[in-house]
Formats: structure tokens, sequence, C-alpha cells
């Protein structure tokens, strides 16, 4: 991933691929996030990355989550 001032961008591969059909597939995610004090608040995508069979097409889709966090006092 990348760090750039107060913003943060990661991927995560994924390693297990799983068939359907001759539809080859594994779930990545990516993380896009922004530090504000102490303060961390974004996004994680969850998507399908395929081989591009068309027996993927039921396959490929995302979901998002939103995540926020406050470290805590020292």
């Amino acid at each position: 991933g990348t760090v750039s001032g107060t913003s943060l961008s990661l991927t995560n591969y994924g390693q297990n691929p799983t068939q359907s059909g001759n539809c080859s597939y594994t779930y990545n995610s990516t993380v896009e996030a922004t530090q504000t004090g102490d303060t961390i608040a974004g996004t994680i995508t969850y998507s399908t990355k395929t081989n591009g069979n068309p027996d993927c097409a039921a396959i490929e889709c995302s979901a998002t989550q939103k995540f926020n966090g406050t470290r805590p006092p020292s």
C-alpha cells in the first residue's frame, strides 16, 4: 500500500482461488482511509478478480464496508 500525508491506500490480493464452472476467481480487498488527529476513518471494498471466462458473469461483484477508530488516550 501507500501512505501520503494523512491518507492511505492498501490492497490485499486473494491467495486461494475458487472455481465455479470454468470461472476461477479470488477475493481482493482495498482499504482507503484518512487520519485526522487521533481518528482514522475509511472504506474497505471487497471485490472478485476473475480469469475473464464468461462463466464469471454472475460472480463479478463487490461489497463496501465503512470503518472508523479512535486512538485511546495515553
